[in-house]
C-alpha cells in the first residue's frame, strides 16, 4: 500500500522546482480521488432524502353554509288546532287572514346565522330580521337558540286579501349587516314574538290637493292638522282616500293633531321621507336633531314637523 502511495500521490521533494510528469500524474490523481469521494458523499446524502418517508395529515377545508328548515302552521282558534301550510314556488308563503306559528330552525354546517322575513301586503313590503340562531349548534341553548318560533297575526286583513311571507338565511352576525338588534325595534323578531298586520288608510298628496278645491293651497284649519269646526264628514263623501294594507311596523302613527311619526324600514332615506311627507330634509333633521343626516337606522321613529313650525334662528 505504501509503495503504491509513494508510486501514484507523493510528490518527491528533490529536483530544481519543475513540474515534471510524474508531479503531474499524482496531481490529477489526487484531483481525481476527491472528486470520486465527493460524488460518493453526494450520492449516499440524496439517497437518504429521498427515501426517507415523511407521513402529513390532509386538512380539509370546507366552506360553511347557512339554511333554515321552515314550518308554518296556521292556528283554528275555535277547535284550538293547528294546520300546516306549505310553501309554493321559490319558497314563498301566501296566507290568508288568521294566525299563524312560524318555526325557523337552522341547519348547515356555519356556527351562526339569522333569517329574513319579507311581508308584503297590498304591494307593500316590510323586511324583518330575527335573532341570531345556531351558535355552537346546541339546539337548547336559550340565549341563542338554534330553533326560533313567533307568531304570525294576519287577522285584521280581508277576507279577499293573502299577503306573502318570504324567509331566506343570511348566514353571519346581524349586527355586523346593519340590522339593529335593539329589542324596541319593531323589526326584530325575537323568541316568541310576533309579527302583527293591520289595515291603514293612506291619501295621496294629490287626492289631498283635489279635495281642497285648488292646486297648491290649503285652507287654514287643514294646515293645522284639525278638521273645520261644525263639519263632519258622512261616510263616503269628503276627501277621496284608498284603503290599503301595510305592517304595523311602517305604518305611520299620529302622536299630536299635528305631528306625524315615521318608522324608518330598510329601503328608506331622508330624501325619501321627504318627498313622501312634502317635508324639507332640513326641517326633519333639525326637528329630529339627527346628527348625521346620511345615517338613519331601520326601526327609528322620526318626527314629521307640523306645518307652521317654524325652524328656530
Amino acid at each position: 500500500m505504501k509503495s503504491f502511495y509513494n508510486e501514484y500521490f507523493r510528490i518527491p521533494k528533490e529536483g530544481d522546482g519543475k513540474i515534471t510528469d510524474k508531479v503531474m500524474l499524482v496531481k490529477v490523481a489526487q484531483i481525481v480521488v476527491t472528486m470520486i469521494v465527493c460524488l460518493i458523499a453526494m450520492s449516499l446524502s440524496a439517497y437518504a432524502y429521498f427515501s426517507h418517508n415523511v407521513t402529513s395529515g390532509v386538512n380539509i377545508i370546507q366552506s360553511a353554509d347557512f339554511g333554515l328548515n321552515v314550518s308554518v302552521m296556521k292556528i283554528d282558534t275555535v277547535a284550538n288546532t293547528e294546520t300546516e301550510i306549505l310553501a309554493g314556488e321559490g319558497g314563498i308563503y301566501q296566507l290568508e287572514s288568521g294566525q299563524y306559528t312560524v318555526t325557523l330552525t337552522k341547519k348547515g354546517t356555519a356556527s351562526t346565522g339569522f333569517g329574513v322575513i319579507e311581508v308584503t301586503v297590498g304591494g307593500n313590503t316590510t323586511k324583518y330580521h330575527t335573532q341570531q340562531l345556531g351558535v355552537g349548534g346546541v339546539p337548547d341553548s336559550t340565549a341563542v337558540p338554534a330553533t326560533l318560533e313567533f307568531k304570525l297575526n294576519l287577522s285584521a286583513l280581508p277576507a279577499d286579501e293573502t299577503a306573502t311571507i318570504k324567509i331566506t338565511p343570511h348566514w353571519g352576525t346581524s349586527i355586523y349587516y346593519h340590522y339593529n338588534t335593539d329589542s324596541s325595534n319593531q323589526l326584530y323578531i325575537q323568541q316568541n314574538g310576533e309579527v302583527t298586520v293591520t289595515p291603514t288608510v293612506s291619501a295621496s298628496i294629490e287626492e289631498e290637493e283635489s279635495s281642497n278645491g285648488e292646486e297648491g293651497t290649503t285652507p287654514p284649519d287643514e294646515e293645522a292638522g284639525t278638521p273645520p269646526p261644525d263639519e263632519t264628514p258622512d261616510e263616503g263623501t269628503g276627501t277621496d282616500s284608498t284603503d290599503s294594507l301595510s305592517v304595523q311596523s311602517t305604518q305611520t302613527e299620529s302622536t299630536t293633531p299635528t305631528e306625524i311619526v315615521h318608522i324608518v324600514t330598510s329601503e328608506d332615506t331622508l330624501n325619501s321621507i321627504s318627498k313622501k311627507y312634502g317635508v324639507s330634509i332640513e326641517r326633519i333633521v333639525i326637528y329630529n336633531n339627527i346628527p348625521d343626516r346620511n345615517v338613519i337606522e331601520t326601526g327609528q321613529r322620526i318626527v314629521i314637523p307640523p306645518d307652521d313650525w317654524v325652524i328656530p334662528a
